[in-house]
């Protein structure tokens, strides 16, 4: 029984550390919005890879520009850079994505 609950105890630290890192982190918020948005469900197959990839990386660019994104730089460039490099939007959304949950 102990073991049961030290395990839900742990899962329960877990899913709020994972949430507090969707909350503070401005690069995860923008994107978690733009699945929400222009990128919900089938929405990103009206869009051009071209398009796909503009909003990807301007909005990221714009969720770096928070002030409290200087611990998260390093992380949205690099996410920029496999926006800009992906050959289908496919791979664009698999990146965010890739982001998302690291």
């Amino acid at each position: 029984m102990n073991k049961d609950i030290t395990d839900l105890e742990k899962e329960h630290i877990e899913a709020e550390a994972a949430t507090e890192s969707f909350e503070k982190n401005p690069v995860k918020r923008v994107i978690q919005e733009m699945f929400k948005g222009p990128l919900h469900g089938r929405e990103y197959r009206k869009l051009s890879l071209v398009d796909l990839k503009e909003l990807a990386v301007t909005e990221v660019r714009k969720a770096l520009t928070d002030p409290k994104a200087a611990m998260y730089l390093g992380g949205g460039n690099l996410l920029v850079g496999k926006v800009r490099k992906a050959r289908t939007a496919e791979q664009a959304l698999m990146d965010l994505t890739e982001y998302l949950f690291a």
